[in-house]
């Protein structure tokens, strides 16, 4: 692998980012704390998680670097359990905190990735995969899979506000 490939993998993710906080800023700021965009959580949980999975590759980055990438999961790893955990933590945040989370883990990915060695892209990683593999699906996959959702979610809320009659026009407003 080569320095331009690690470029690539920084545009891929600043991309994929700015894709979800577009989407982001296209919705109803009501909603965003509301459940039900994934499961039950909200824009809220859902861009912790993002920064929560930023960070694990960035420390499987920095595991890779040092030559202990296969020391960071042990037989009792539960995602589904991280995952719940995140959302609990974060439940009673405001939004614009949680955005914050995001940005850092965000621009400590980015970094990482500026810094990388290229030749370790292709490294395996014991649970599978290879290095470059966990930056993708944790980081620019991650992103565009849950803008998704966040388009799907605000878009069938302004499909409901459609589908629903106008008031009534009262006849003492004319």
């Amino acid at each position: 692998m080569t320095a331009e490939r690690l470029a690539a993998l920084r545009r891929e993710l600043a991309e994929a980012r700015d894709e979800l906080s577009a989407a982001l800023a296209a919705a109803d700021p009501a909603l965003l704390t509301a459940p039900g965009l994934v499961g039950e959580w909200s824009a809220r949980e859902l861009v912790a998680h993002l920064a929560h999975w930023n960070d694990w590759a960035s420390t499987c980055l920095a595991a890779a670097a040092d030559g202990q990438l296969g020391d960071l999961v042990t037989d009792t790893w539960d995602v589904d359990a991280q995952n719940a955990e995140v959302a609990r933590d974060v439940a009673s945040m405001p939004m614009s905190a949680i955005r914050d989370r995001e940005a850092d883990s965000y621009a400590r990915l980015a970094e990482r990735i500026s810094a990388f060695d290229p030749s370790l892209l292709e490294m395996p990683a014991p649970w599978g995969g290879t290095v470059e593999g966990i930056v993708i699906e944790n980081g620019p996959a991650h992103y565009a899979e849950h803008v998704r959702h966040v388009r799907d979610w605000f878009a069938g809320a302004d499909e409901d506000d459609e589908d629903e009659e106008p008031p009534a026009e009262d006849p003492a407003d004319r």
